[in-house]
């Protein structure tokens, strides 16, 4: 109680433990973002250029191929107008469509029918050996990415750091959502939305979530400032 007699509000035990626990949520947070972003910096520049021989002009994709793409599995050239590159399994099918055409029997009974099927056969030899040293490019393209990108330990990183950002979502929205009874209550729960500038947009929805809790903290504020009038 105060000198008047009135009884003064205490602060809620479980906020006062969960903002003792921020900083560290919000460190681990960090040092996760912090570590993938030195692993990409190093290790994407040793990726592999994808070789001529597995680019194609992009009309869409289907399991032939997709983009080039860089450590985080983004698009290396941006824009509408890249190139694609072909899977292994997508050359792998290229080879195998030729050789099934190749090995059907002519339909063509007359002397100059035979002659375009030799002509088309030909073409279609020329395209198969193509066809299969683009083969041979993908699966060296491919293998070495993988290994760059293992080696890189990116993927075990960026677990982390959506661990570490499904953390601190989880601790921000459990804070805000316990009332604050005192200032100390409002101190901690300002210091939970300040850390909400170290989330990615797409954790949660940012903006939304920030005006709504803002708006919550000046209630409790007014609040809080009424009862000690």
């Amino acid at each position: 109680m105060d000198q008047a007699g009135v009884e003064t509000p205490s602060e809620d035990p479980a906020l006062i433990q969960l903002g003792d626990l921020t900083e560290a949520v919000a460190t681990a947070q960090r040092t996760a973002r912090d570590e993938l972003a030195r692993i990409y910096a190093e290790w994407d520049p040793k990726l592999p250029a994808a070789p001529s021989e597995i680019k194609f002009k992009r009309q869409s994709f289907d399991n032939r191929g997709s983009w080039e793409k860089r450590l985080d599995g983004g698009a290396r050239n941006g824009g509408d107008n890249r190139d694609g590159i072909l899977t292994v399994e997508g050359a792998e099918q290229r080879v195998r469509w030729t050789k099934e055409y190749l090995a059907r029997p002519s339909r063509f009974k007359s002397a100059s029918g035979q002659a375009r099927h030799e002509r088309w056969m030909g073409k279609l030899r020329v395209e198969l050996a193509r066809e299969e040293t683009a083969l041979k490019f993908a699966k060296r393209y491919h293998g070495e990415f993988a290994k760059v990108l293992k080696a890189s330990g990116y993927e075990a990183s960026r677990k982390r750091l959506t661990e570490a950002e499904d953390a601190l979502n989880e601790h921000i929205s459990a804070i805000m959502k316990l009332e604050a009874r005192t200032i100390a209550g409002v101190m901690i729960q300002a210091q939970a939305i300040e850390t909400t500038n170290q989330m990615p947009a797409f954790v949660l929805a940012l903006e939304a979530s920030r005006e709504r809790w803002a708006a919550r903290l000046a209630a409790s504020i007014l609040r809080i400032a009424g009862s000690a009038a």
